[in-house]
């Protein structure tokens, strides 16, 4: 029992370095997506709404 109790933080780490690892990469993905809309700002295309997008995703599929 007393190695069971000894691998315990070591596994902790390991899922703690995951989840830091993925949350680094929705922080980069989320950088990157906002550095996308400013650009589509700055060159004047309009932004969907949220309506706008469904009914988009619902042509596509299409389900309208």
């Amino acid at each position: 029992m007393a190695n069971l109790a000894q691998t315990q933080p070591i596994v902790s780490t390991v899922t703690c370095l995951q989840s830091s690892d993925t949350h680094s990469q929705h922080i980069s993905l989320g950088k990157r997506l906002m550095v996308l809309r400013q650009k589509a700002i700055a060159e004047g295309i309009k932004l969907l709404s949220t309506e706008e997008i469904l009914a988009e995703v619902k042509h596509r599929r299409g389900e309208v």
